[in-house]
Protein backbone atom coordinates (compact mmCIF):
# COMPACT_ATOMS: atom_id res chain seq x y z
CA UNK A 1 0.00 0.00 0.00
CA UNK A 2 2.80 2.40 0.93
CA UNK A 3 4.61 1.70 -2.33
CA UNK A 4 1.39 2.25 -4.31
CA UNK A 5 0.83 5.58 -2.57
CA UNK A 6 4.26 6.91 -3.50
CA UNK A 7 3.90 5.73 -7.10
CA UNK A 8 0.57 7.58 -7.37
CA UNK A 9 2.07 10.65 -5.67
CA UNK A 10 4.98 10.95 -8.10
CA UNK A 11 2.72 10.36 -11.10
CA UNK A 12 0.64 13.38 -10.05
CA UNK A 13 3.78 15.45 -9.45
CA UNK A 14 5.29 14.68 -12.85
CA UNK A 15 2.04 15.17 -14.75
CA UNK A 16 1.05 18.44 -13.14
CA UNK A 17 4.50 19.71 -12.21
CA UNK A 18 5.07 21.85 -15.34
CA UNK A 19 1.97 23.85 -14.45
CA UNK A 20 3.06 24.56 -10.87
CA UNK A 21 5.72 26.95 -12.08
CA UNK A 22 3.31 29.06 -14.11
CA UNK A 23 1.82 32.27 -12.85
CA UNK A 24 -1.83 31.68 -11.85
CA UNK A 25 -1.65 27.99 -12.84
CA UNK A 26 -5.24 27.09 -11.96
CA UNK A 27 -7.45 29.48 -13.84
CA UNK A 28 -11.18 29.28 -14.31
CA UNK A 29 -12.34 28.23 -17.80
CA UNK A 30 -11.54 30.89 -20.36
CA UNK A 31 -14.32 33.25 -21.38
CA UNK A 32 -15.64 32.27 -24.81
CA UNK A 33 -17.11 35.26 -26.61
CA UNK A 34 -16.82 33.41 -29.93
CA UNK A 35 -17.02 29.81 -31.06
CA UNK A 36 -14.14 28.84 -33.35
CA UNK A 37 -15.68 26.24 -35.60
CA UNK A 38 -12.74 25.59 -37.93
CA UNK A 39 -9.04 26.51 -37.89
CA UNK A 40 -7.06 26.26 -41.12
CA UNK A 41 -3.32 26.87 -41.38
CA UNK A 42 -1.46 27.28 -44.68
CA UNK A 43 2.23 27.39 -43.83
CA UNK A 44 5.64 27.08 -45.39
CA UNK A 45 8.34 25.73 -43.09
CA UNK A 46 11.93 26.92 -43.47
CA UNK A 47 13.82 24.38 -41.41
CA UNK A 48 17.32 25.85 -41.46
CA UNK A 49 16.00 29.34 -40.71
CA UNK A 50 13.71 28.10 -37.91
CA UNK A 51 10.86 30.03 -39.43
CA UNK A 52 7.26 29.53 -40.57
CA UNK A 53 5.35 31.85 -42.92
CA UNK A 54 1.74 31.69 -43.95
CA UNK A 55 -1.89 32.40 -43.21
CA UNK A 56 -4.54 31.23 -40.81
CA UNK A 57 -8.27 31.13 -41.52
CA UNK A 58 -10.65 31.01 -38.57
CA UNK A 59 -14.34 30.29 -39.08
CA UNK A 60 -16.17 31.98 -36.19
CA UNK A 61 -19.63 32.41 -34.78
CA UNK A 62 -20.36 35.05 -32.14
CA UNK A 63 -21.65 33.62 -28.86
CA UNK A 64 -22.68 37.11 -27.74
CA UNK A 65 -22.35 40.64 -29.22
CA UNK A 66 -18.64 41.17 -29.93
CA UNK A 67 -16.61 44.13 -31.15
CA UNK A 68 -13.11 43.07 -30.06
CA UNK A 69 -11.58 39.60 -30.29
CA UNK A 70 -8.47 38.63 -28.34
CA UNK A 71 -6.46 35.66 -29.61
CA UNK A 72 -3.46 34.10 -27.91
CA UNK A 73 -0.43 34.76 -30.14
CA UNK A 74 3.10 35.06 -28.75
CA UNK A 75 5.88 36.77 -30.75
CA UNK A 76 4.00 36.65 -34.06
CA UNK A 77 4.88 39.07 -36.84
CA UNK A 78 1.39 39.85 -38.16
CA UNK A 79 1.12 41.46 -41.59
CA UNK A 80 -2.65 41.74 -41.94
CA UNK A 81 -6.05 40.69 -40.64
CA UNK A 82 -9.16 40.49 -42.83
CA UNK A 83 -12.75 39.48 -42.17
CA UNK A 84 -15.38 38.08 -44.51
CA UNK A 85 -18.86 38.15 -43.04
CA UNK A 86 -21.68 35.93 -44.25
CA UNK A 87 -23.29 37.58 -47.27
CA UNK A 88 -20.31 39.82 -48.09
CA UNK A 89 -18.70 39.56 -51.52
CA UNK A 90 -15.19 40.48 -50.45
CA UNK A 91 -13.23 40.67 -47.20
CA UNK A 92 -12.41 43.92 -45.44
CA UNK A 93 -9.20 44.78 -43.61
CA UNK A 94 -9.38 45.08 -39.84
CA UNK A 95 -7.24 47.12 -37.45
CA UNK A 96 -5.38 45.07 -34.87
CA UNK A 97 -3.01 45.44 -31.96
CA UNK A 98 -0.20 42.90 -31.71
CA UNK A 99 0.88 43.04 -28.05
CA UNK A 100 3.47 40.28 -28.22
CA UNK A 101 1.28 37.89 -26.25
CA UNK A 102 -2.13 38.59 -27.81
CA UNK A 103 -3.56 39.57 -31.16
CA UNK A 104 -6.37 42.05 -30.42
CA UNK A 105 -8.69 42.45 -33.41
CA UNK A 106 -11.21 45.28 -33.77
CA UNK A 107 -14.24 44.40 -35.93
CA UNK A 108 -15.08 48.11 -36.22
CA UNK A 109 -18.63 47.58 -35.00
CA UNK A 110 -20.55 45.38 -32.62
CA UNK A 111 -21.25 42.02 -34.29
CA UNK A 112 -24.54 40.56 -33.01
CA UNK A 113 -24.79 37.19 -31.34
CA UNK A 114 -24.92 34.44 -33.96
CA UNK A 115 -22.96 36.39 -36.59
CA UNK A 116 -20.76 34.08 -38.68
CA UNK A 117 -17.53 35.27 -40.25
CA UNK A 118 -14.13 34.14 -41.46
CA UNK A 119 -10.91 35.77 -40.30
CA UNK A 120 -7.71 35.57 -42.34
CA UNK A 121 -4.48 36.35 -40.50
CA UNK A 122 -1.21 36.59 -42.42
CA UNK A 123 1.84 36.20 -40.23
CA UNK A 124 5.22 34.65 -39.64
CA UNK A 125 7.08 33.33 -36.61
CA UNK A 126 10.86 33.16 -36.24
CA UNK A 127 12.60 30.76 -33.84
CA UNK A 128 9.64 30.38 -31.48
CA UNK A 129 10.55 30.16 -27.81
CA UNK A 130 8.11 27.32 -27.21
CA UNK A 131 5.39 25.31 -28.93
CA UNK A 132 7.26 24.58 -32.17
CA UNK A 133 10.78 23.19 -31.86
CA UNK A 134 13.40 23.20 -34.62
CA UNK A 135 16.40 20.87 -34.72
CA UNK A 136 19.33 20.46 -37.07
CA UNK A 137 23.09 19.91 -37.23
CA UNK A 138 25.38 22.15 -35.20
CA UNK A 139 29.14 22.21 -34.62
CA UNK A 140 28.62 20.40 -31.34
CA UNK A 141 26.09 17.92 -32.79
CA UNK A 142 26.71 17.61 -36.53
CA UNK A 143 24.62 14.45 -36.91
CA UNK A 144 21.29 15.87 -35.68
CA UNK A 145 18.84 15.74 -38.61
CA UNK A 146 16.69 18.67 -39.68
CA UNK A 147 13.37 18.27 -37.93
CA UNK A 148 10.46 20.26 -36.52
CA UNK A 149 7.93 19.11 -33.95
CA UNK A 150 5.23 20.83 -31.93
CA UNK A 151 4.35 20.40 -28.27
CA UNK A 152 1.20 22.28 -27.30
CA UNK A 153 0.30 21.08 -23.83
CA UNK A 154 -0.55 23.01 -21.78
CA UNK A 155 -0.69 26.42 -23.54
CA UNK A 156 2.24 26.51 -25.97
CA UNK A 157 0.67 26.24 -29.43
CA UNK A 158 0.00 30.00 -29.14
CA UNK A 159 3.71 30.38 -29.93
CA UNK A 160 3.23 29.25 -33.54
CA UNK A 161 -0.37 30.02 -34.49
CA UNK A 162 -3.05 32.43 -33.19
CA UNK A 163 -5.75 30.61 -31.27
CA UNK A 164 -7.93 30.45 -28.20
CA UNK A 165 -5.36 28.34 -26.39
CA UNK A 166 -7.65 26.92 -23.72
CA UNK A 167 -9.05 23.41 -23.25
CA UNK A 168 -12.70 24.56 -23.27
CA UNK A 169 -12.59 25.60 -26.96
CA UNK A 170 -12.90 22.84 -29.58
CA UNK A 171 -12.66 23.20 -33.34
CA UNK A 172 -11.99 21.15 -36.43
CA UNK A 173 -8.55 21.81 -37.91
CA UNK A 174 -6.73 21.70 -41.21
CA UNK A 175 -3.02 22.06 -41.98
CA UNK A 176 -1.65 22.67 -45.47
CA UNK A 177 2.13 22.67 -45.11
CA UNK A 178 4.88 23.17 -47.69
CA UNK A 179 8.34 21.71 -47.03
CA UNK A 180 11.44 20.80 -49.07
CA UNK A 181 11.08 17.65 -51.15
CA UNK A 182 12.24 14.58 -49.27
CA UNK A 183 10.61 15.60 -45.99
CA UNK A 184 7.41 14.20 -44.52
CA UNK A 185 4.72 16.23 -42.74
CA UNK A 186 2.53 14.58 -40.10
CA UNK A 187 -0.50 16.21 -38.51
CA UNK A 188 -3.96 15.46 -37.16
CA UNK A 189 -6.69 13.72 -39.12
CA UNK A 190 -6.47 12.26 -42.60
CA UNK A 191 -3.97 13.01 -45.34
CA UNK A 192 -6.09 14.64 -48.05
CA UNK A 193 -3.23 15.11 -50.50
CA UNK A 194 0.53 15.07 -50.96
CA UNK A 195 1.60 17.06 -54.01
CA UNK A 196 4.92 18.03 -55.52
CA UNK A 197 5.00 21.66 -56.55
CA UNK A 198 5.94 22.65 -60.11
CA UNK A 199 9.54 23.51 -59.22
CA UNK A 200 9.96 19.87 -58.03
CA UNK A 201 11.93 21.01 -55.01
CA UNK A 202 9.01 21.42 -52.61
CA UNK A 203 6.09 19.25 -51.59
CA UNK A 204 2.77 20.27 -50.04
CA UNK A 205 0.88 18.13 -47.53
CA UNK A 206 -2.79 18.65 -46.70
CA UNK A 207 -4.05 17.15 -43.43
CA UNK A 208 -7.64 17.56 -42.22
CA UNK A 209 -9.16 16.80 -38.80
CA UNK A 210 -12.94 16.56 -39.18
CA UNK A 211 -13.89 15.96 -35.55
CA UNK A 212 -13.43 18.90 -33.15
CA UNK A 213 -10.54 18.90 -30.70
CA UNK A 214 -8.71 21.46 -28.58
CA UNK A 215 -5.88 23.75 -29.68
CA UNK A 216 -3.15 22.20 -27.54
CA UNK A 217 -3.59 18.89 -29.39
CA UNK A 218 -2.89 20.38 -32.84
CA UNK A 219 0.30 18.72 -34.08
CA UNK A 220 2.90 19.49 -36.72
CA UNK A 221 5.94 17.27 -37.31
CA UNK A 222 8.36 17.71 -40.22
CA UNK A 223 11.25 15.34 -40.82
CA UNK A 224 12.70 12.48 -42.83
CA UNK A 225 11.12 9.19 -41.81
CA UNK A 226 10.71 5.56 -42.68
CA UNK A 227 6.98 4.81 -42.57
CA UNK A 228 5.40 1.56 -41.43
CA UNK A 229 1.74 0.86 -42.20
CA UNK A 230 -1.00 -1.22 -40.61
CA UNK A 231 -4.79 -1.00 -40.65
CA UNK A 232 -7.41 -1.42 -37.94
CA UNK A 233 -11.10 -1.71 -38.86
CA UNK A 234 -10.28 -0.06 -42.18
CA UNK A 235 -8.39 2.89 -40.68
CA UNK A 236 -4.72 3.67 -41.30
CA UNK A 237 -2.29 2.90 -38.48
CA UNK A 238 1.04 4.56 -39.23
CA UNK A 239 4.52 4.48 -37.71
CA UNK A 240 6.99 7.26 -38.56
CA UNK A 241 10.52 6.47 -37.36
CA UNK A 242 14.08 7.61 -38.13
CA UNK A 243 15.14 5.90 -41.38
CA UNK A 244 17.96 4.00 -39.65
CA UNK A 245 15.43 2.40 -37.25
CA UNK A 246 13.08 0.99 -39.89
CA UNK A 247 14.00 -2.57 -38.92
CA UNK A 248 12.69 -1.94 -35.40
CA UNK A 249 9.15 -0.85 -36.36
CA UNK A 250 7.49 -4.22 -35.88
CA UNK A 251 9.44 -4.95 -32.70
CA UNK A 252 8.48 -1.61 -31.18
CA UNK A 253 4.93 -1.03 -32.43
CA UNK A 254 3.77 -4.54 -33.25
CA UNK A 255 1.00 -4.61 -30.62
CA UNK A 256 -0.61 -1.27 -31.55
CA UNK A 257 -3.48 -2.82 -33.52
CA UNK A 258 -4.16 -5.23 -30.65
CA UNK A 259 -4.23 -2.26 -28.24
CA UNK A 260 -6.69 -0.35 -30.43
CA UNK A 261 -9.02 -3.34 -30.33
CA UNK A 262 -8.58 -3.85 -26.59
CA UNK A 263 -9.27 -0.24 -25.60
CA UNK A 264 -12.23 0.07 -27.98
CA UNK A 265 -13.84 -2.97 -26.36
CA UNK A 266 -12.85 -2.08 -22.80
CA UNK A 267 -14.07 1.54 -22.99
CA UNK A 268 -17.18 0.66 -24.97
CA UNK A 269 -16.34 3.44 -27.44
CA UNK A 270 -14.69 2.67 -30.75
CA UNK A 271 -11.42 4.51 -31.34
CA UNK A 272 -12.81 7.95 -32.28
CA UNK A 273 -10.37 9.35 -34.86
CA UNK A 274 -9.77 8.86 -38.59
CA UNK A 275 -6.32 7.32 -38.26
CA UNK A 276 -3.68 6.60 -35.66
CA UNK A 277 -0.10 7.66 -36.23
CA UNK A 278 2.89 7.39 -33.93
CA UNK A 279 5.80 9.69 -34.77
CA UNK A 280 9.27 9.22 -33.28
CA UNK A 281 11.22 12.48 -33.02
CA UNK A 282 14.56 13.86 -31.88
CA UNK A 283 15.01 15.17 -28.33
CA UNK A 284 11.34 15.16 -27.36
CA UNK A 285 10.62 16.82 -24.01
CA UNK A 286 8.82 13.80 -22.51
CA UNK A 287 8.12 10.16 -23.24
CA UNK A 288 5.16 10.92 -25.46
CA UNK A 289 2.29 13.30 -26.23
CA UNK A 290 -1.18 12.20 -27.29
CA UNK A 291 -1.84 14.74 -30.05
CA UNK A 292 -5.16 13.88 -31.65
CA UNK A 293 -4.72 10.87 -33.97
CA UNK A 294 -0.96 11.60 -34.15
CA UNK A 295 1.00 10.74 -31.01
CA UNK A 296 4.53 12.13 -30.76
CA UNK A 297 7.10 9.85 -29.07
CA UNK A 298 10.67 10.22 -27.80
CA UNK A 299 13.19 8.32 -29.92
CA UNK A 300 14.04 6.13 -26.94
CA UNK A 301 10.75 4.30 -27.49
CA UNK A 302 12.51 2.42 -30.29
CA UNK A 303 13.72 -1.04 -29.22
CA UNK A 304 16.28 -3.07 -31.11
CA UNK A 305 16.78 -6.81 -30.68
CA UNK A 306 18.99 -6.32 -27.61
CA UNK A 307 16.90 -3.67 -25.82
CA UNK A 308 13.71 -5.71 -26.14
CA UNK A 309 15.31 -8.38 -23.93
CA UNK A 310 15.40 -5.98 -20.98
CA UNK A 311 12.39 -3.70 -21.41
CA UNK A 312 9.20 -3.19 -23.39
CA UNK A 313 7.78 -0.11 -25.13
CA UNK A 314 4.23 -1.39 -24.67
CA UNK A 315 3.52 0.59 -21.48
CA UNK A 316 4.30 3.97 -23.05
CA UNK A 317 2.54 3.11 -26.30
CA UNK A 318 -0.60 1.95 -24.47
CA UNK A 319 -0.54 5.00 -22.18
CA UNK A 320 -0.50 7.50 -25.05
CA UNK A 321 -3.09 5.52 -27.00
CA UNK A 322 -5.49 5.52 -24.01
CA UNK A 323 -5.26 9.32 -23.98
CA UNK A 324 -6.90 9.38 -27.43
CA UNK A 325 -10.11 8.70 -25.49
CA UNK A 326 -9.31 10.27 -22.10
CA UNK A 327 -7.65 13.58 -22.88
CA UNK A 328 -8.54 14.01 -26.56
CA UNK A 329 -12.13 12.82 -27.00
CA UNK A 330 -12.88 13.84 -23.40
CA UNK A 331 -10.84 16.89 -22.36
CA UNK A 332 -10.63 18.81 -19.09
CA UNK A 333 -12.65 22.04 -19.09
CA UNK A 334 -9.84 23.92 -17.37
CA UNK A 335 -6.33 23.09 -16.18
CA UNK A 336 -7.32 22.59 -12.54
CA UNK A 337 -8.75 19.25 -13.73
CA UNK A 338 -5.59 18.14 -15.54
CA UNK A 339 -4.77 15.61 -12.82
CA UNK A 340 -7.90 13.65 -13.72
Amino acid sequence: MKKSFWIAFWVVVFVTGPLFGEENPFRAPADRSVDIQHLKLELEVFLSEKRIVGAEELSLRMRRPVRTLRLNAVDHEVQSVQVLEAGDERPRALPFDNTGTELVIDFGRLLPRGTACQLTIRYQVRAPRSGLHFFGPTEAEPDVPLMVWSQGEAESNRYWFPCLDHPNERQTTELIVTVPDGFEVVSNGVLVSRRKLPDQQKVRFHWKQTRPHVAYLVSLVVGKFAVGRDTWRGRPVLYYVPPERAADIERTFGRTVEMLEFFSRRFGIEYPWEKYAQVVVEQFVMGGMENTSATTLHYRVMHDERAIQDSSPDGLIAHELAHQWWGDLVTCKDWSHLWL
